[in-house]
C-alpha cells in the first residue's frame, strides 16, 4: 500500500509538472452610449463590434477573445470610468470606443497613460489623433466628410446658394460647418445664411424662416440624427422644399423613423458599406435589417483590434503597434489603411434619401 501511495504521488508530481500554465484571457473592451442621446449609435456600434468579435473566435478558436461591453450613458464622466475599469480591473489588451467624439476625448488620454490602445469606430472630430501614438480611428474625419459634402452639394445638386443651420454646442457641427463654409466658398458657392441652435431645443422654426428669406438653393445641417429629422419636419411644415445635405451623423434608421418623407430627396456623405457584400449579407442574417454605417465601422474596428490581439497577445504595446500597421485592410466600410497620424485612409459614400431608404450612389475617394 505504501509503495502504491508513493507511486501515486510520483505521478501526480510528473502530471502537474507537465500541465502547461492556462493561457492568459484574450479580452477586447468596447465603450459605447447604449442609453443617453445617441443611443441609436451606441446600440449600433455594439452590433457591429459583437459580430466581428464573434466571427474572430469562429474562424481563430485558438485565440478566443472576450468583448467586454460598458454603457457610458453618453457622458464624457462615465466613458472615462468605463475606460479605468476597462484598462486596471478587466485587463483588456485594446479599446474599441467611443461613438463620439466629445467621449473619444474624455477616453483617450487615459489610454495615452496606460499605452493601451483605443481605436474609435466613429469619432471624426480632427484633434482626437493629434499629437497621439495609441488613439486610433477607423472613420474619415469631419474635415474630409465636410469636403465631400462640399462636392457633392456643388458638383451633384449643383447648389450655389446655401443656407447653414448648426449646433453651437456640438463639435462635429461647428468643425463641419466651417470647413464645408471654406470648400464651397472656394468652389464658387456662397453662404446666403448662418445659422445657429444648441443642443436640446425643439423649435426651429425661427431659423428656418430666416433661412427661407435667404432663398438657397440647399439647406445644409451638420447635426445628429434626433435633430436633423426635427428640422426636416419643421423645414417641410414651412413650405421649404430644396433639398437639405448633412454628413454622418444623420446617417442612422432613427432619421427615418423620427422624420419620415420630409426626408424624401435629401442627401447625405458617410462611410459606406456596400465594400464588402459578405458583411452586408451576414449583418442581414444576423439581427434581420440593412446595416448603417455605426454597424460597419465598428465592424471594421473590432476586427482589426482582433486581428492585432491575436498575433500580440496580452502585450499592449505590441497591440498598438499590429493596429498601427494595418495597411490595405478590406472593410466592411471600405478599404483601410492606418497612417502614421492613427487615422483612416478610406473612401467615403454619398447616399440619398429614396423611397424611405438610404440608396448609396457614388464613393468619394480619400
Amino acid at each position: 500500500m505504501r509503495r502504491l501511495a508513493i507511486a501515486l504521488i510520483l505521478i501526480a508530481a510528473a502530471c502537474n509538472r507537465a500541465a502547461p500554465p492556462p493561457a492568459p484571457s484574450l479580452r477586447l473592451g468596447l465603450i459605447t452610449g447604449a442609453s443617453g442621446p445617441t443611443a441609436a449609435w451606441g446600440d449600433a456600434i455594439r452590433r457591429g463590434a459583437q459580430m466581428a468579435v464573434d466571427e474572430h473566435n469562429a474562424r481563430r478558436r485558438a485565440k478566443h477573445i472576450d468583448l467586454i461591453a460598458l454603457d457610458d450613458q453618453g457622458k464624457p464622466e462615465e466613458s472615462a470610468l468605463a475606460a479605468e475599469r476597462l484598462i486596471h480591473s478587466d485587463d483588456v489588451a485594446a479599446i474599441v470606443g467611443c461613438d463620439t467624439t466629445g467621449r473619444s476625448l474624455a477616453v483617450s488620454p487615459i489610454c495615452e497613460r496606460a499605452q493601451i490602445a483605443m481605436i474609435s469606430p466613429t469619432a471624426s472630430g480632427p484633434s482626437l489623433t493629434v499629437g497621439k501614438r495609441f488613439t486610433f480611428r477607423v472613420c474619415a474625419t469631419d474635415d474630409n466628410e465636410a469636403v465631400a459634402v462640399a462636392r457633392l452639394t456643388l458638383e451633384r445638386l449643383r447648389a450655389k446658394r446655401v443656407a447653414i443651420l448648426r449646433d453651437t454646442k456640438n463639435d462635429y457641427a461647428v468643425g463641419m460647418a466651417e470647413t464645408f463654409t471654406r470648400e464651397f466658398v472656394r468652389g464658387g458657392g456662397t453662404i446666403v445664411a448662418s445659422l445657429d441652435y444648441v443642443e436640446g431645443d425643439s423649435d426651429f422654426r425661427a431659423q428656418l424662416t430666416a433661412a427661407k428669406t435667404a432663398e438657397p438653393d440647399a439647406l445644409f445641417v451638420p447635426g445628429y440624427y434626433g435633430d436633423v429629422a426635427q428640422i426636416a419636419s419643421q423645414s417641410r411644415d414651412l413650405g421649404i422644399t430644396i433639398p437639405l445635405v448633412g454628413g454622418s451623423g444623420w446617417d442612422s434608421p432613427k432619421l427615418l423613423e423620427i422624420g419620415g418623407g420630409a426626408l424624401e430627396g435629401c442627401w447625405f456623405a458617410s462611410g459606406m458599406r456596400s465594400g464588402s457584400p459578405r458583411f452586408v449579407d451576414g449583418f442581414r442574417k444576423r439581427y434581420g435589417t440593412e446595416p448603417d454605417a455605426a454597424n460597419a465601422e465598428a465592424y471594421d474596428a473590432a476586427t482589426i483590434a482582433c486581428d492585432a490581439i491575436a498575433k500580440a497577445g496580452t502585450n499592449r504595446l505590441a497591440v498598438r503597434n499590429a493596429i498601427a500597421a494595418t495597411k490595405d485592410y478590406s472593410g466592411a466600410s471600405g478599404r483601410i489603411t492606418i497612417g502614421p497620424d492613427g487615422n483612416a485612409r478610406k473612401p467615403l459614400a454619398v447616399f440619398k434619401v429614396e423611397g424611405g431608404r438610404f440608396i448609396e450612389m457614388e464613393s468619394i475617394a480619400p
